[in-house]
């Protein structure tokens, strides 16, 4: 970087190593540099958005995204992180069209997961059914997806499929905060 401080290259291969590594501070540091140099690069803008979505920087991560967004047509991280920031503030409707729109562009298990958790908080159970039986078709060995599934259920009052759906998601890796959500233990 002393010799080249303006590559761009350089500043997103060290950015990459720092998040790499668990520098987040010091990654956010290079992209924000490198966009200054280049503003309509695609994986820095990506980055950043999503390092200050993770930092609850929300007004930051929608610029971000947006930009993202209007550079880059049909960009799926631009689509998610918006949809994420709308369900932040608690803007479901809006969170639902995004979250739809990121699964259109790249059916990923996590967008899937955000829209069927959605439709869920929307009581759009039905649609949230069929999306999560689509969902763990396509990713049969998502454990989160089966949770939300077994979620579903429950509310649906099927508790034996319920059970049955759980205990697959368990056998998959589903994260344990998700299922103490969406299964909360019960107190004595």
């Amino acid at each position: 970087l002393g010799i080249g401080r303006d590559s761009t290259a350089i500043l997103n291969t060290r950015a990459y190593t720092f998040l790499d590594m668990n520098s987040p501070s010091d990654a956010y540091a290079d992209l924000t540099a490198s966009l200054t140099i280049d503003s309509i690069q695609e994986w820095p803008r990506e980055m950043r958005g999503l390092l200050r979505l993770r930092n609850h920087d929300l007004t930051g991560a929608e610029e971000d995204f947006s930009t993202l967004l209007s550079q880059h047509p049909g960009n799926e991280v631009a689509y998610s992180g918006l949809g994420t920031i709308a369900q932040e503030r608690g803007d479901f409707p809006t969170a639902l069209s995004l979250f739809s729109k990121a699964v259109d562009c790249r059916p990923t298990e996590e967008n899937s997961l955000q829209k069927i958790l959605v439709l869920v908080a929307l009581d759009h159970i039905n649609e949230a059914y069929e999306e999560a039986r689509n969902a763990v078709k396509r990713f049969p060995r998502e454990g989160n997806l089966f949770a939300v599934l077994a979620y579903i259920y429950k509310l649906r009052y099927q508790y034996v499929e319920a059970e049955e759906t759980k205990k697959i998601a368990l056998n998959n890796g589903a994260d344990s905060e998700l299922i103490d959500r969406l299964f909360p233990p019960r107190s004595k």
